[in-house]
């Protein structure tokens, strides 16, 4: 009889223990990621620039997800170009995020995947002019 006391008492425990390793936010066995946001001001785009609230001289707003300018600024020439053919390009955070957390001070993209594949990722264009 001590062994069926002993035994049950066991898997008492046991379904505790799971149930409280099911129901704790998993936050709380990860390491804390430092994460960083535009409004830090410490984020850069890919030519090194810092990023700021709101659309850049190109057109690009981060926190908004989108490109909205002249094509011939799509990949941000030294002199910004005042006319040509429109551009808008829209994505989602899996695709382009308003953070950092693997600490290269870059906009994480397709987080917590090694490809966009299967990241639900998005990205619409439209386009206008010749």
């Amino acid at each position: 009889m001590l062994f069926v006391k002993e035994s049950s008492n066991k898997i008492f425990f046991l379904l505790i223990l799971a149930a409280a390793i099911f129901f704790i936010p998993q936050k709380s066995f990860a390491a804390a990621k430092k994460c960083l946001n535009i409004s830090s001001g410490q984020l850069v785009d890919v030519k090194g620039k810092t990023l700021k609230k709101g659309a850049d001289e190109w057109g690009y707003d981060y926190q908004a997800h989108v490109f909205e300018g002249f094509r011939e600024n799509y990949f941000r020439p030294e002199a910004i170009a005042a006319g040509g053919d429109e551009l808008k390009i829209k994505w989602n955070e899996a695709w382009l995020s308003q953070t950092s957390c693997d600490g290269n001070k870059l906009l994480d993209r397709h987080a917590d995947f090694d490809r966009f594949a299967g990241s639900e990722a998005e990205l619409s264009l439209e386009a206008s002019g010749n």
